[in-house]
């Protein structure tokens, strides 16, 4: 394995977080740029729509990722030798649940239960070349090579977001967008691997095998899922509960968050490996959580703040006057902003500490909240209401997490 560029430290930490904000912000701030270009292109409903298909095609590439990502990342960061064999490993395993999958989105589309299939399939395979690249992203990441992860992370999010702008301007129909994306996210997923090809040694043959990897990610399959289905659910019950023109709304305001929550994203990749490190020195570890909550509870208020105070007015000069119920949506959804910084401060904490079992239950019964108390309320309370029911769910979510952080901060 190439040696890590110079410097020790606090140099060293601050360059870290820097480089994950680049890889992060890359990801999410093309994605979400991206849709917000969509969404002024298309209107509520038409947006809706597309928004609606990439939700559902997001949840099954979910199933697909099997949480392998941040399982590499965990173990490039326990043992960085063996990155390589672990990539690899992962590869192979999430090959494998590619063809169910598909036979599950042609299922989708051609009974009518989805999107159709000539939209849902690019989508998938968007989200599949996705979870290749991220899976080698997290073994640079794993191994303090966040150079190589942000280098990978700027090339491939660029192609992807100039594919799907440049789709959107010149071709007619959502299909030709959902093409550009999958080219896109190839290209991305091409860039990452010889990215990490040049910083790790060869992986050899000391790599599990693929169906050993599935059992042993089995647990961060599950949470990975439940993680991502409570970040997509949201997108489906609005459009089932209230229409197409409602889940454009929500999903252009949603937009804000995902850019908003760049920087938790960023200081999680970065907080994960610095965590994992301390595992062997509890008191250490015990001191660096508590850092964790601090920055993150900090984070979360002031974008509470910035929501409150000009949310209304950036979405309509955004968007224009069709997203007037975006609009109004802005504090609450800076509550919501505050809520996810908090939850994701515990959380990192949780993962690096292998509390995997109780993040997944946590997930779920948070999940479970949600879906059942919107299908009670959204009907009568509209899309506010679904909001401030997707807010107290996330509030369930913290407290989950907070309670599993404490019991094991009380150990050390």
């Amino acid at each position: 394995m190439r040696p890590r560029p110079g410097g020790t430290g606090r140099r060293m930490r601050v360059s870290g977080v820097l480089l994950s904000f680049v890889s992060h912000g890359a990801r999410f701030l093309a994605n979400a740029v991206l849709l917000m270009v969509l969404a002024r292109l298309w209107g509520p409903e038409q947006f809706g729509g597309f928004a609606y298909a990439t939700a559902v095609a997001a949840l099954l590439g979910l199933v697909g990722g099997w949480g392998l990502s941040q399982k590499t990342m965990r173990d490039a960061a326990v043992d960085p030798a063996r990155a390589g064999a672990q990539v690899r490993s992962g590869v192979v395993a999430q090959c494998l649940l590619v063809p169910p999958l598909l036979v599950a989105v042609l299922a989708i589309g051609s009974f009518g239960i989805g999107p159709p299939p000539d939209l849902l399939l690019p989508l998938f395979g968007a989200f599949v070349a996705l979870n290749l690249a991220e899976t080698a992203a997290a073994a640079c990441r794993g191994i303090g090579r966040f150079d190589a992860e942000a280098r990978a992370s700027a090339f491939g999010n660029g192609v992807f977001f100039v594919a799907g702008v440049a789709a959107a301007l010149i071709l007619p129909g959502q299909e030709a967008v959902a093409l550009a994306l999958f080219a896109g996210r190839l290209a991305h997923a091409a860039g990452a691997f010889l990215m990490l090809r040049a910083v790790t040694a060869a992986p050899g043959s000391a790599g599990a095998g693929a169906l050993e990897t599935l059992r042993a990610g089995a647990v961060f399959a599950g949470e990975s899922v439940a993680t991502g289905a409570f970040l997509q659910v949201d997108t489906v019950v609005v459009k089932l509960v209230l229409g197409e023109a409602a889940a454009g709304a929500y999903q252009a305001g949603v937009r804000f968050v995902v850019v908003a929550l760049v920087a938790a994203q960023a200081l999680a990749g970065v907080f994960v490996p610095s965590l994992v490190a301390r595992l062997g020195h509890r008191p250490a570890f015990a001191l660096q959580a508590r850092r964790v909550f601090a920055v993150f509870a900090g984070l979360g208020c002031a974008f509470l703040l910035v929501f409150a105070a000009w949310g209304d007015g950036i979405v309509l000069a955004v968007y224009g006057g069709d997203y007037a119920q975006t609009a109004a949506l802005a504090p609450l959804l800076g509550v919501l902003v505050c809520v996810r910084c908090l939850a994701a401060g515990a959380g990192i904490v949780l993962l690096a500490a292998g509390a995997q079992t109780w993040r997944l239950l946590a997930t779920l019964a948070a999940m479970g909240t949600y879906v059942a108390a919107a299908a009670i309320v959204g009907p009568r309370l509209g899309l506010e209401g679904l909001v401030a029911v997707n807010v107290g769910a996330l509030a369930v979510l913290l407290g989950l997490y907070l309670s599993g952080a404490i019991r094991r901060l009380r150990v050390a």
